[in-house]
């Protein structure tokens, strides 16, 4: 998945913020490029049926 600097963070509800990845204060990923481009993470799904 590719994170982009102007991606809008959301809070705890789903509600969008003000916040955007590039303006962010901390962010679990790292900024890794000077470019659009953010970082670019790997999201792994695993579900269960019983």
């Amino acid at each position: 998945m590719t994170l982009y600097d102007d991606d809008v963070l959301v809070d705890s509800t789903e509600t969008p913020t003000n916040t955007t990845l590039s303006n962010a204060t901390s962010f679990y990923v790292p900024d890794a490029s000077a470019g659009p481009v953010y970082n670019v993470v790997q999201v792994e799904v695993v579900a269960w049926r019983l």
